[in-house]
């Protein structure tokens, strides 16, 4: 699996209220609208506070995309966003940081 496995998935929606999961599991979702998906691959992906994860009104469907290399490049794309802002923020808390310790100091 890949790294962000634990974050996103990538599912095929194959027609109404059914769709294969990225370990080719036949399964339905339903959505918190209610409504049917367009068929194609979707970005799936889950709030932090939901351990079992469901195809239902907590997931979040990002798509459709023509294929699942083109979802998966997108995906590659949202994690490198991710984490490269991730980056950012380690690094603006530790420059902060230090500049109040300066200033404590003095």
């Amino acid at each position: 699996m890949d790294s962000y496995y634990d974050l996103f998935e990538i599912a095929n929606v194959i027609h109404d209220f059914w769709l294969i999961d990225a370990e080719s599991y036949q399964k339905k979702y339903h959505t918190s609208e209610g409504k049917p998906l367009t068929p194609g691959f979707y970005i799936v992906n889950w709030p932090e506070t939901i351990q079992d994860r469901r195809f239902n009104e907590h997931a979040e469907f990002h798509g459709p995309f023509n294929s699942r290399k083109e979802a998966q490049a997108s995906l590659e794309w949202m994690d490198k966003v991710y984490r490269n802002f991730l980056n950012r923020i380690s690094a603006n808390h530790l420059r902060c940081r230090t500049q109040l310790q300066d200033m404590v100091t003095q």
